[in-house]
């Protein structure tokens, strides 16, 4: 059975701001968690008659609606409708920053965040007509993190506008983001490298060696890398291994050891808590997941 999610309390690695406090009626929360390691994953759910817009500032994540898949990278954003059931299905919560906004959106709504009824309506019009899955602005990151700088000053008149304003701004950004689908286009010289690395996993790659071959600089390289596939090169190399591992493990019986060494890791355990930081599983784990009688190698 499906649970109904409203707020999720605050822990070292999630921030929670309840904008109810600040008398917001139809912002409820904005909510950035930093995870370091893979988490359980995310059961199915909805937010009753709250819209959930999530922005993923870096790392990879799967969102499933009705069977259907939506797997995000850096700078996307995933929109769920009201009473719309979403969870993670089998895949972990991830590695990486994501930002998330409940907005009530009700049916008999005629305006939103205090504008003026015909602005407000245009508006609601284009948060409901958003698509589930779709190409960040660059805008975006930077209003999600000035929420939090500006609601972490002392309470007070114009504190409130400051965060209305920017909860405009930051609704804003997202419909003109869908409207944009060209933004998700990866260019050649990334693309290479992306197929150079895959091709490739038993390597383990220096930044510079994957920079000369599509000549760029060392800096240059990392930062269009970042911006376009939403990792670092490293993080994306890593996760590539482990995906590669997953399948291995999945489909082969390949002793652990014997995929440690092909994919290029130093050692089975270096390995295993690669893997266990991008799944949230050990080897064996995953191993027995996929063959229950199997015995862990």
């Amino acid at each position: 059975m499906a649970t109904e999610y409203v707020l999720v309390d605050p822990s070292p690695e999630r921030t929670i701001l309840d904008l109810r406090k600040s008398g917001f009626k139809d912002a409820l929360v904005v909510g950035r968690y930093e995870y370091t390691k893979a988490r359980p994953p995310l059961e199915t759910h909805t937010h009753g008659p709250l819209l959930e817009i999530s922005y993923l500032e870096r790392g990879e994540q799967t969102y499933v609606i009705d069977n259907q898949e939506f797997h995000m990278r850096g700078s996307d954003v995933f929109v769920t409708q009201p009473d719309e059931l979403h969870g993670t299905g089998p895949y972990p919560e991830g590695k990486g920053v994501m930002f998330w906004m409940l907005i009530r959106l009700t049916d008999d709504a005629t305006t939103l965040l205090d504008l003026p009824k015909a602005e407000g309506m245009a508006l609601i019009h284009k948060l409901r007509g958003l698509p589930h899955h779709f190409r960040g602005h660059r805008n975006l990151k930077e209003t999600l993190y000035r929420i939090f700088e500006v609601h972490g000053r002392d309470a007070g008149t114009l504190q409130v506008l400051n965060i209305r304003n920017l909860l405009i701004r930051c609704l804003l950004d997202v419909a003109h983001s869908a409207e944009f689908e060209d933004q998700s286009q990866i260019s050649p010289e990334i693309l290479e490298v992306m197929r150079y690395v895959c091709e490739n996993l038993d390597c383990n790659y220096m930044l510079e060696d994957l920079a000369a071959r599509v000549a760029l600089s060392v800096s240059r390289f990392k930062a269009r890398f970042k911006e376009e596939v939403g990792v670092p090169p490293a993080d994306y190399v890593a996760r590539q291994k482990v995906s590669k591992a997953m399948d291995l493990l999945r489909k082969t019986g390949m002793p652990i050891t014997q995929i440690a060494t092909s994919l290029g890791y130093s050692s089975s355990q270096y390995f295993a808590t690669a893997f266990r930081r991008y799944t949230g599983k050990t080897p064996s784990q995953a191993r027995r997941e996929a063959y229950p009688s199997h015995q862990p190698a």
